[in-house]
């Protein structure tokens, strides 16, 4: 449960802002990579790579809100994928981080952080905003 009081640092839980969709065989490809979250400033994810695990757990036949979920975490920590690209498995380290919003983008500078619009099934935007963020309130 969060904390009533004031602490240092206000830290939150963030995802690793990248989006998937299941493929015909039960897949999860990435199809997004939103600019300034930990996924794309690993920069060794790509699109069309295959998410095979989160920290260690196989999130095949998982749900995509278990998936979601296995992804937050509080801001500066890390999360590990597993991956999948031409036969090749491998992990990537992503730092859970909080982007810097142009504030050019939009009156409410959110444009890069919203996803493609589509059922769970099809898509599930795991660069979700999370609850903290006044910026979606």
């Amino acid at each position: 449960p969060p904390s009533s009081g004031a602490s240092g640092s206000m830290r939150k839980q963030l995802s690793l802002g990248f989006g998937v969709e299941m493929n015909e065989s039960g897949d999860l490809i990435i199809t997004e990579l939103v600019p300034g979250f930990g996924a794309y400033l690993s920069a060794q994810i790509l699109t069309g790579d295959v998410l095979l695990g989160v920290d260690g757990i196989n999130v095949k036949g998982l749900s995509m809100q278990n998936i979601a979920d296995r992804t937050l975490g509080m801001e500066g920590e890390p999360c590990v994928l597993s991956l999948l690209r031409n036969l090749d498995e491998f992990d990537v380290e992503c730092i859970r981080v909080s982007p810097m919003v142009e504030k050019s983008a939009t009156s409410r500078g959110s444009t890069q952080l919203q996803g493609k619009r589509g059922t769970p099934e099809q898509q599930y935007g795991l660069a979700a905003p999370t609850f903290t963020d006044p910026a979606f309130d």
